[in-house]
């Protein structure tokens, strides 16, 4: 990929330029600029994909824990509402 960059950048090596001079090399310059034009995108969303994956496990973890304390809150409301209900029976 870094040889294709010194003939994509040439102003010669344009699909338009090449068109004139025949239509399957403007093709073939289209196809060669449409894999420049990935491998840079793909260097900049590689890293990007990778952190987005790690803070969804911490996003998971973070709300497998907060689901044990949802849980934990709710079994003591439980709690305190069947303990309120028996000192209004015993009254």
């Amino acid at each position: 990929l870094k040889k294709l960059e010194r003939y994509v950048a040439k102003d010669e090596y344009q699909p338009d330029v090449v068109g004139n001079q025949s239509k399957a090399a403007k093709s073939l310059c289209m196809w060669t600029h449409a894999m420049d034009t990935y491998s840079k995108v793909a260097k900049e969303v590689e890293p990007k994909k990778a952190k987005v994956a790690e803070l969804t496990e911490q996003l998971n973890k973070a709300n497998a824990a907060l689901k044990e304390k949802q849980d934990a809150l709710q079994a003591v409301l439980d709690k305190v509402h069947t303990l309120e209900q028996q000192l209004l029976d015993s009254q």
